[in-house]
């Protein structure tokens, strides 16, 4: 079996990929991609290391490839061990053991960090990221990059505070972002999957016993998550002005609440479907074989 990393044929990062440094596994142009090679049994870190980008120091073009070195490194992981149907209630009881954020609502991007967390941070020598008032940044690799989900029934992806955001870009010159995307199950007419989370959690806190009180309504639970795809993205002040101007980036929550009746700051969300050649971006298909991503 071999796992591909995949880069678009007109990207500019291209060349990066297709140099003639030495590897254990050279990269092969097929078609309109880029194939990294990596065989069955190799560990996490040599998956990683295999998948790594030769960097031109402080050359024109440097910052790019270890742009592209970050996100083959983890992305080869993701693709390797990241499981193909993701069941809400594993990756809740999965999160429980390990004493994390079980009780959330959106488990899905929670479970995210929780595997990248657990399976990816040691292997490919990164660290915890930079934070930000409340917002600590996911991980810190060559440049921070925070990790985001996106449900394929849904326009935007939502990302991190606006403070946060341009806190970090101003620091390190950018904010990385490893976007996974995929397709969503959702819970049925009776809630059976709220039902059990609740009961899992026992005691209903505050909020919920308000929001019964006033009749607020409760969002529909997602039950399973199937990723197709990750997408890495650059975002520096160059993308987000661009993003904010062409509208592939947009505010999001301003003047709503949370769970304590804070009120929330606000955020930024991206379009995937608006974003253009002005970002520098690169991507991995998850998709099973005869399955559309």
């Amino acid at each position: 079996m071999r796992h591909e990393v995949l880069c678009q044929e007109d990207s500019p990062l291209l060349p990066h990929l297709t140099t003639d440094q030495k590897f254990d596994h050279d990269p092969i142009r097929v078609g309109d991609v880029v194939v990294m090679p990596v065989d069955d049994g190799d560990t996490l870190s040599q998956v990683a290391t295999d998948a790594q980008v030769p960097s031109s120091g402080n050359a024109p073009g440097a910052k790019d490839a270890n742009f592209v070195n970050d996100f083959n490194r983890v992305s080869a992981i993701i693709k390797a061990e990241i499981p193909q149907d993701i069941d809400g209630k594993t990756a809740i009881l999965e999160m429980k053991a390990a004493d994390g954020q079980w009780k959330q609502m959106e488990w899905i991007g929670w479970y995210f960090e929780h595997f990248v967390e657990n399976k990816v941070l040691e292997a490919v020598g990164g660290t915890v990221g930079p934070t930000y008032g409340n917002t600590t940044i996911d991980l810190m690799l060559s440049s921070p990059w925070d990790l985001k989900t996106h449900p394929l029934d849904k326009e935007a992806a939502i990302l991190n505070d606006i403070e946060a955001i341009n806190a970090c870009i101003e620091q390190y010159g950018r904010l990385n972002y490893f976007l996974l995307e995929g397709h969503a199950t959702y819970d049925d007419g009776k809630q059976s999957f709220k039902r059990w989370h609740d009961s899992l959690k026992g005691k209903p806190s505050s909020y919920v016993k308000s929001g019964n009180a006033i009749g607020r309504r409760s969002r529909v639970r997602k039950t399973a998550f199937r990723p197709t795809r990750m997408l890495g993205i650059c975002l520096d002040d160059n993308a987000l002005q661009h993003g904010i101007s062409s509208g592939a980036i947009k505010r999001f929550q301003d003047g709503m609440k949370n769970s304590n009746g804070n009120k929330r700051r606000g955020k930024y969300q991206i379009f995937p479907n608006k974003i253009d050649d002005k970002f520098l971006t690169i991507s991995i298909d998850l998709a099973h074989d005869g399955e559309a991503g």
